[in-house]
């Protein structure tokens, strides 16, 4: 005889392989679902690393064609510089000033040079001039009547600006020189025959530092000025604080990128007799001079 109880577990191993079953079905149904989902996404994202790969071999394109015009402008721009800088200085007398020495100018004499003019004097000043404090200074320069460092930078834009002008090598600048406070070429015989023209303000410096532009750029800039010698300010493209505000502030030409091809064009047009602001930097207002203008006034 068969009891409740056998019936009881027959009936609950019927519900348990029906809901088995119908978890099971269930679950298969959400593998597949989830399979299509993921194959969609795998869709998705390979469409779009497809795109973003011709995307990249367009830039790559589009760069290589900048870089091939790039060349061939640059090219250009050498193929018709001796021809652009030919003989337009000839008959100039230069003076160049550099008043940092952190960056290199000495391409600025070369390429004056080749544009034909004579460069007589070439001045740099060394960051040591402000390591005197004014006890140094006065123990150093007593017989010069200095007493203090400021007064020391003051006399000395003054005597290089008369050397500039009169070809005056006193005492005070070779003492300086032996010191190497300032360092500096000249030939006086070329400037008793022709006076200087025009001077080169080579500046910018490693850090802001106005009251240093203030005590020997601007000090110079204002010496000139009174003994009617245009200045032009320039400094390299890739200077960490830039002058060039300054100068401008002062109503001088400027280049902010001498050390380029096209920087060394500006400077030549500039001394030549167009005036301006030129350069690649964010205080430039002209990329290049306008070569049909000539001997114009500021503006």
């Amino acid at each position: 005889m068969i009891s409740m109880r056998y019936y009881i577990v027959t009936i609950a191993a019927i519900f348990i392989a029906l809901g088995t079953g119908i978890l099971i079905g269930v679950n298969l149904n959400e593998s597949d679902f989830y399979l299509n989902q993921q194959q969609l996404l795998l869709n998705d994202i390979e469409n779009k690393f497809n795109q973003l790969q011709q995307e990249r071999e367009d830039y790559i394109n589009e760069i290589e064609g900048l870089l091939n015009e790039n060349q061939k402008n640059s090219s250009l721009i050498d193929s018709l510089y001796e021809k652009i800088v030919n003989k337009r200085l000839e008959g100039y007398n230069v003076a160049i000033i550099t008043t940092n020495h952190n960056y290199y100018y000495g391409e600025i004499k070369k390429v004056l040079e080749k544009a034909g003019a004579k460069v007589p004097i070439e001045i740099n000043y060394n960051n040591n001039i402000f390591n005197y404090d004014d006890e140094a200074v006065a123990r150093q320069f007593r017989d010069f009547s200095i007493y203090d460092s400021k007064q020391l930078i003051d006399t000395l834009n003054s005597r290089v600006i008369d050397l500039i002008t009169f070809g005056n090598e006193d005492d005070l600048l070779k003492q300086l020189k032996d010191m190497k406070i300032i360092n500096y070429s000249l030939d006086l015989s070329m400037v008793a025959s022709n006076p200087i023209h025009y001077i080169v303000l080579a500046g910018g410096s490693i850090n802001s530092n106005y009251e240093k532009f203030q005590q020997i750029d601007l000090s110079l800039i204002n010496r000139c000025k009174k003994n009617v010698i245009p200045v032009v300010g320039v400094e390299a493209i890739d200077v960490k604080h830039s002058y060039i505000p300054y100068y401008q502030a002062e109503e001088i030409s400027t280049v902010d990128n001498v050390n380029t091809k096209m920087g060394k064009i500006s400077l030549i047009y500039v001394i030549s007799g167009i005036n301006g602001n030129f350069g690649e930097g964010e205080f430039s207002k002209d990329f290049v001079p306008n070569f049909m203008k000539e001997k114009e006034g500021f503006n």
